[in-house]
């Protein structure tokens, strides 16, 4: 009796239909838990960031400014997107001069996210405060509310994040929820 080899027609129907049923419903799964993974990563980037900049400015009794940039020198404030760069402020001119040391960089986000901040560089002075209060909020390119997250500097200088206080899924700053549009 001869022995034959391969796959029945049913047997490669099964394999294509677990196939497809793993494409359709897997993989938008996964790709769910990476974006949020970058958010997170994001967030405590831009956190730790912050929380660097005031430190250094009251270790080292000096201003330090945080703010985006294209080329490491100049603050670029419309665009959030771009690196994020800060240094200490001796001349308190919100510039970075040659005499002053670039701290840390954050490098340019992910064309899948959005940071938003405001129109001025962040500026921590010696003792740690701020002359006004900043937000800055990362979202998603599609802006899906229940990814946007959103970072808050006190006028005390202390960094706090957005929780999802009434538990809908939803991060919040009080009442309002985080928009980055």
């Amino acid at each position: 009796m001869r022995h034959q080899r391969g796959v029945t027609l049913l047997e490669l129907v099964m394999v294509i239909s677990i196939a497809s049923s793993l494409y359709f419903f897997a993989i938008p799964g996964i790709q769910t838990i990476i974006l949020k993974a970058k958010i997170i990563s994001a967030v405590n980037q831009m956190s730790g960031l912050l929380q660097f900049a005031r430190f250094s400015a009251i270790n080292n009794n000096i201003n330090s400014v945080v703010c985006p940039t294209i080329n490491l020198k100049d603050c670029q404030y419309n665009d959030w997107t771009s690196m994020i760069m800060t240094f200490p402020d001796k001349d308190f001119d919100g510039y970075r001069d040659d005499d002053e040391d670039l701290l840390r960089v954050i490098q340019a986000s992910d064309d899948q996210l959005i940071r938003t901040g405001p129109s001025r560089a962040i500026r921590f002075h010696s003792i740690g405060d701020l002359s006004s209060p900043s937000s800055i909020r990362i979202c998603t390119s599609k802006d899906q509310q229940t990814m946007s997250r959103g970072i808050y500097l006190s006028l005390q200088g202390r960094v706090r994040l957005s929780t999802d206080a009434n538990k809908d899924g939803i991060h919040e700053n009080g009442n309002q929820i985080i928009n980055c549009g």
